[in-house]
């Protein structure tokens, strides 16, 4: 919104000092974009009234124009064609004049002819770049007279940003409103009432179908307009400051009051409307002739329209047909002010996407007891501008079907809560009352009834908003936050779950969204043995069973990918899955999962390398990888384990802490027969309750210690598992084991047969001292000891 400060300052004084009210808006919450003080950089130039035009040449457009300047002086123009006539009033500059940037003008001779001064545009004098328009003034104005007479130039041009809900903002009066609040000062009085004579006893008949449709609606007739008389100079500057376009003289009339009192009136030709005015809805499939012309087919239903006898005239306070258009010869005028239904008004907007500056100062807050006032105002400027005989006000509302003020109750205990610092009751109670809050007070609560034009009070809170605002959020001191440092247990959820899908995300996975309900098929394949939880009215057989687990959902997902030649894929999901649950009164237990699959190359082919085919060990390390986000390393441990639906001897249980948190393993043959899958699908799942470490951050001490590294060589037989190995080792060693892994297997002729040859480096730490090599050889013979005893394991010499 931009506008003129002096404008704004006929409603309350505002500061002089640009900073000073950059602050006062921003205190409010306004967005400030500038405020840009006016300035003037011409002198001498004057008032010229057109007294004859002649052509000089058609080629060129070039014309001769005769201009009185007072005393009887007439000067010669050379101009260019623009739609000048006789008697018209514009700004001279003469060879006494300056023009800014210190430029002055000289006679020109054009066939024996001398131009002695040039008519001035809005950019020639600087007032507005790119304004090319010549500056065209009233009748009342005086020839000969310096135009510095009749422009206010000491003002400023302020610009802002107002937030969606606070559309009661969006004129020079809301804006007052809120500053009067800030300081506490009442805006200066003013009269807009003015006693219109009423000598027009026309009368259109106006009905309404329902008064729920339109509970106010005003009309006035006004004959005999002249519409091409020039609105006052401080009337166009405002408008001009305002970055609206000048129209004609009713429209700016309208224009300026709108964006003065933020109500909208609309106009039409009275001439083209026959018979009367009806307000209804809409039947399907009517239609209104635009302004260009065009048709536009009512398809929708619910839309209100405006109708005469013959034709619909407007939908509703937004879109005028091409009958109800002023122009150069329209004489009599019929004004509509109303307020119209908000919730139909609302749903043509958002179908339609249409903006218009009844959107603007109508669709939101509205102050229901100025539509009268603003009808008569407008009234006003046009018998004062444009002449005209104004017939009486023709009102047809119904203000019982306005929109209710609700109460609000208000409580001291929870303003001092809510903001965390103590209020007076006096300042809160007068902070209300310049909002234009009705107030039933009492000692604990206050019975709070928002202004008609402050419809975006709805509760206890936005009052509360209210009053921090005018208050100042400067003057409420900073007090530190005591509380717990320990996050929650939801926190800590939250916060692992996006460190997960980070990692995944990091790793080159894609997070996928599955339906809850699958296919019954597939997941009979996957779970032979459990019946999955059906839904009464599936909306395809495909989807006809809730889910069990994740796998359904992304083995489907992969299945969609490999039909379409996207055999590379790594995706996981986090979701909630359903089973039976016999045991309670309860029939569903829902599971909280975490799965993923990997499928396709590990690697793409190149000319020196052949691509390689993902394997078990890929999405194993994955696992590690995001429980060592939460764990030590040493807690995490796999064991071989089958499943229905994974293949035999390539799956595992995964355990934390000696608690089973989830599995992982390659597809089941016969599953990937079934959705034809050629290469390795790897699947993981884990248990999300069971696997939520207790806080989100893990914290491990770092030894300033050595590392001891020590490499055993095992003959091993061929049946027993490394991790086996591994698990011994790592409850022989216990908190001194920093990590452990295989590096070697050998098969050779000096191996037996049915036997392998292992290497497996162990890594020693201790975070008292430094261990002495005696130390080590203890714990490692500890566990070879341990390793015989178990698995007849020996070790290599």
């Amino acid at each position: 919104m931009i506008f003129s400060g002096n404008w704004l300052n006929e409603f309350i004084d505002i500061s002089e000092d640009n900073k000073l009210l950059h602050k006062q808006f921003t205190m409010l919450g306004i967005e400030v974009n500038s405020i840009t003080s006016i300035y003037y950089m011409f002198s001498n130039i004057i008032v010229g009234e057109i007294f004859h035009i002649c052509c000089l040449s058609n080629k060129d457009s070039l014309y001769l124009v005769k201009v009185f300047v007072g005393n009887d002086i007439f000067l010669n123009i050379i101009s260019k064609k623009f739609s000048f006539v006789i008697g018209m009033k514009v700004a001279i500059a003469t060879v006494k004049s300056v023009l800014p940037n210190s430029l002055y003008i000289k006679k020109r001779v054009f066939k024996n002819i001398i131009s002695d001064g040039i008519m001035c545009s809005y950019h020639i004098l600087g007032i507005e770049y790119n304004n090319f328009n010549i500056v065209v003034l009233p009748n009342y104005v005086e020839a000969g007279k310096d135009i510095l007479n009749y422009f206010d130039f000491k003002d400023k041009i302020i610009d802002i940003s107002i937030n969606y809900n606070r559309s009661d903002c969006q004129s020079i009066l809301g804006l007052a409103r809120e500053l009067s609040v800030l300081s506490f000062r009442n805006i200066k009085k003013f009269d807009i009432s003015t006693k219109i004579n009423i000598n027009n006893n026309d009368h259109l008949p106006i009905t309404i179908e329902d008064s729920f449709l339109s509970p106010i609606y005003l009309g006035r007739i006004i004959k005999d307009i002249n519409i091409n008389n020039i609105i006052p100079i401080w009337m166009s500057e405002r408008l001009r400051r305002s970055n609206i376009v000048l129209v004609n003289s009713i429209v700016d009339i309208i224009n300026y009051v709108s964006l003065e009192f933020g109500l909208f009136v609309n106009v039409f030709d009275l001439d083209f409307i026959d018979g009367g005015i009806n307000i209804r809805l809409n039947k399907l499939g009517e239609k209104i002739i635009l302004i260009n012309n065009s048709n536009f087919i009512l398809n929708d239903t619910n839309i209100l329209i405006v109708e005469d006898n013959n034709k619909i005239i407007e939908i509703a306070g937004l879109t005028n047909s091409k009958y109800c258009v002023l122009d150069k010869k329209t004489k009599n005028l019929f004004l509509e002010c109303a307020f119209f239904s908000s919730n139909i008004i609302n749903n043509f907007i958002i179908n339609h996407k249409i903006k218009t500056n009844f959107i603007r100062f109508n669709s939101n807050n509205t102050d229901f007891s100025f539509y009268l006032k603003v009808i008569d105002r407008v009234t006003y400027f046009i018998l004062n501008i444009c002449g005209g005989r104004a017939g009486s006000v023709i009102d047809v509302s119904n203000l019982k079907f306005l929109p209710k003020r609700h109460c609000i109750k208000l409580s001291y205990k929870k303003i001092n809560l809510f903001i965390g610092h103590k209020i007076n009751h006096s300042f809160i109670i007068k902070t209300l009352k310049f909002i234009g809050c009705t107030l039933d007070i009492n000692d604990i609560i206050l019975n709070v009834f928002p202004p008609y034009w402050r419809l975006d009070l709805l509760t206890e809170e936005d009052l509360i908003e209210e009053i921090i605002r005018f208050y100042g959020y400067d003057k409420i001191p900073d007090i530190p936050i005591v509380g717990s440092d320990i996050p929650s247990k939801v926190f800590s959820s939250n916060l692992s779950v996006d460190r997960i899908k980070t990692l995944l995300v990091d790793k080159g996975y894609h997070e996928v969204i599955t339906y809850s309900f699958v296919d019954n098929n597939l997941q009979t394949l996957l779970y032979p043995k459990i019946n999955g939880l059906s839904i009464l009215n599936p909306f395809s057989l495909e989807k006809s069973v809730m889910r069990l687990s994740l796998f359904a959902g992304l083995l489907t997902v992969l299945q969609h990918n490999i039909n379409r030649q996207q055999s590379d894929i790594s995706i996981f999901e986090f979701g909630v899955c359903f089973s039976p649950k016999l045991t309670t009164n309860s029939i569903v237990k829902e599971r909280l999962l975490l799965s993923g699959l990997l499928s396709g190359t590990k690697y793409n082919e190149y000319w020196d390398m052949l691509s390689v085919s993902v394997d078990f060990y890929d999405l194993k390390g994955i696992i590690e990888s995001i429980l060592s986000l939460f764990y030590n390393f040493n807690l995490i441990n796999f064991k071989a384990q089958e499943y229905s639906f994974l293949h035999p001897g390539q799956s595992a249980s995964i355990y934390c802490k000696n608690i089973y948190i989830g599995c992982i393993g390659v597809i089941h043959p016969l599953i990937a027969k079934y959705l034809v899958f050629d290469k390795p699908v790897i699947l993981f799942e884990l248990i999300w309750d069971k696997m939520l470490p207790a806080s989100a951050f893990n914290f491990n001490e770092i030894s300033v210690f050595p590392v001891n590294r020590r490499d055993i060589s095992l003959l091993v037989d061929d049946n027993i598992y490394i991790m086996d190995i591994i698990n011994i080792c790592k409850k022989v060693i216990g908190e001194l084991l920093v990590n452990i892994y295989l590096f070697d297997v050998y098969y050779g002729n000096s191996i037996p047969k049915g036997y392998k040859s292992v290497s497996i480096a162990i890594f020693l730490q201790s975070f008292i001292k430094t261990l002495e090599d005696y130390e080590i050889s203890e714990i490692i013979n500890k566990c070879l000891f341990d390793l015989q005893n178990m698995f007849n394991i020996k070790l290599r010499s």
